[in-house]
C-alpha cells in the first residue's frame, strides 16, 4: 500500500510543485539543440552523435536521439519538454525509494521525500537541455535496482543505455562495488567491458574540454565538494556567487533573502545535529559518503564548471545518511524535519525564480521572439531578419544565434542580424 501511494505521489506532486516552470520559453542551448535536430536528416543526426574532438559531450541517446524525436513532437512548445522532464523526475524518485528499501531497514521514505522535493532539481527540470542528466540518473537507478532484483541482463542493458545517455552513468561500476555486487561476475564483467570500450572511444576522441571543463587537482576539488554538498542539502545555486568567504554572504544579498537564508542555515544545522547524535549507531555513514564521492568522481575535478544537477545520482548517498539518522528520532522530530524540508523547498524555488540566470534568459528570449514575430509575420524573401537591441551579445546568447529564428519560421536558412536594416 505504501509503495502504491509513493508511486502516485511521485507521479503527481512534481507537476504541482514545478508547475511555475511550464510557462517559461526556450532559451540559449534549448534553441541550439532543437534547431540542429529539427533540420538534420537521420544520417546527419547520427553523424553528429558520434564521438569527435570538436564536442565536449558524447551523449548519442541523451541528447541527439532524444532531441531528434522530441523536436518533431513538440517543436518549440517548451512546456511539453518540461512535462517529460517532470515525469522522469517522478520515476527517478520512485526508483530511489525502491533502492533505499534494499539498502536500509527503515527510513527509505525520508530518502524518497528529500529527493522528490529537493530545490536543486530546479535547473535539471526547467532547462530542457539537462534532460540527459535526468534520464542518465534514471538508467543508473534502473541498473542498480535490477541488480538488487537479480535481473542481471537488464542491469547491464540499462547501464549500456545510460552510458550513451550521460557521462555521469560511468560511476555505476563503483556504486555496484559499494553495494557488494563485485562477486556477481555475470554482472560486473559485462559492465567493466562496456566501461572499458567507452573509455577507449573517449581516449581515441578526447573531448574539446578546456577552461571551465578542464581538470585540475587543487583547492577546486574542496570547493566543488562543498557546493555540491550544500546544494544537496537544499541551498539554491545562486549562493555560490553570494558567499564572499567561507561563511560570509554578500551584504547586498542577505537583507533581501534573510528569511530564506535562515531557513537554509537552520536546515543544515539540524541535519548536522541529527548526524552527530547518531554517528555511533548510523550504519549508513560510510556507504553514504562513499556513494556521494564516487558518484561525483567525473565532475569534482572541474576547474569551475559545477552545477546542482550533477548531484542527481550522488545526492542519494547523503540522503541515506540523513535517513539513517532520522529513523532513530521520535515521531515528532521526524515531522518537524519534514516540515522544515518542505519549507526549504518553497524558499529555494522562490530564490531560484528570482535570481537564477536560466529564468532570466528564458524571459528575455521570450520577449525577443515576440518582437521578432510581431515585426516579421512571415520570413522576408532574402531570409534576413533585423533586430535592434541594447545588448546584441546577450540577445545572440539567449536566442542561440540563428537557432531561434530557424525554428520560428521553420527555415534552416533564416538569419538574425542585430542593428538597423541597411535597406531601410
Amino acid at each position: 500500500m505504501k509503495t502504491r501511494l509513493i508511486t502516485v505521489i511521485s507521479l503527481v506532486l512534481p507537476f504541482i510543485l514545478w508547475g511555475k516552470l511550464m510557462s517559461f520559453p526556450l532559451a540559449q542551448d534549448d534553441y541550439y539543440l532543437t534547431s540542429r535536430a529539427a533540420f538534420n536528416s537521420v544520417s546527419q543526426q547520427i553523424l553528429s552523435s558520434l564521438p569527435n574532438t570538436d564536442s565536449i559531450f558524447f551523449r548519442p541517446l541523451g541528447m541527439w536521439a532524444y532531441f531528434y524525436l522530441a523536436v518533431r513532437l513538440f517543436w518549440v512548445t517548451a512546456w511539453k519538454y518540461r512535462m517529460i522532464a517532470i515525469l522522469v523526475h517522478g520515476i527517478n524518485s520512485i526508483l530511489v525509494y525502491k533502492i533505499s528499501q534494499k539498502i536500509i531497514k527503515s527510513g527509505a521514505v525520508f530518502v524518497w521525500l528529500m529527493y522528490l522535493i529537493a530545490p536543486w532539481q530546479f535547473a535539471a527540470i526547467g532547462w530542457i537541455v539537462n534532460i540527459s542528466y535526468l534520464t542518465g540518473a534514471m538508467f543508473t537507478f534502473l541498473s542498480i535496482l535490477s541488480a538488487f532484483e537479480k535481473r542481471l541482463f537488464l542491469s547491464v542493458l540499462f547501464f549500456f543505455m545510460g552510458i550513451l545517455t550521460n557521462e555521469l552513468v560511468t560511476v555505476v561500476p563503483l556504486l555496484m562495488m559499494l553495494l557488494r555486487f563485485a562477486k556477481k561476475r555475470r554482472l560486473i564483467i559485462p559492465i567493466i567491458i562496456i566501461l572499458g570500450l567507452y573509455g577507449a572511444v573517449r581516449l581515441k576522441f578526447p573531448s574539446a574540454s578546456n577552461g571551465d571543463y578542464g581538470f585540475r587537482i587543487g583547492t577546486n576539488v574542496i570547493q566543488n565538494i562543498r557546493w555540491l554538498g550544500m546544494w544537496t542539502l537544499g541551498w539554491p545555486e545562486t549562493y555560490k556567487d553570494q558567499f564572499t568567504s567561507f561563511f560570509n554572504l554578500n551584504k547586498d544579498f542577505l537583507p533581501v533573502f534573510s528569511g530564506e537564508t535562515f531557513i537554509f542555515a537552520l536546515t543544515s544545522v539540524l541535519i548536522l545535529a541529527v548526524f552527530l547524535t547518531s554517528i555511533k549507531s548510523n550504519r549508513t555513514i560510510l556507504l553514504g559518503i562513499s556513494w556521494f564521492i564516487a558518484a561525483l568522481s567525473p565532475v569534482i575535478f572541474f576547474n569551475n564548471h559545477i552545477y546542482p544537477h550533477y548531484v542527481l545520482i550522488a545526492s542519494v548517498g547523503l540522503y541515506l545518511i540523513i535517513a539513517g539518522a532520522l529513523s532513530q528520532l521520535t515521531r515528532q522530530s521526524k515531522i518537524v524535519f519534514i516540515a522544515i524540508w518542505i519549507l526549504q523547498f518553497t524558499a529555494g524555488v522562490k530564490i531560484n525564480l528570482a535570481t537564477h540566470w536560466w529564468p532570466r534568459h528564458a524571459l528575455e528570449a521570450g520577449k525577443l521572439t515576440a518582437i521578432i514575430k510581431n515585426k516579421y509575420p512571415s520570413l522576408p524573401s532574402d531570409k534576413n531578419l533585423w533586430l535592434e537591441v541594447n545588448d546584441p551579445r546577450e540577445a545572440e546568447l539567449v536566442l542561440a544565434g540563428n537557432s531561434a529564428v530557424k525554428l520560428i519560421y521553420n527555415d534552416a536558412d533564416a538569419k538574425l542580424n542585430f542593428g538597423r536594416n541597411p535597406k531601410l
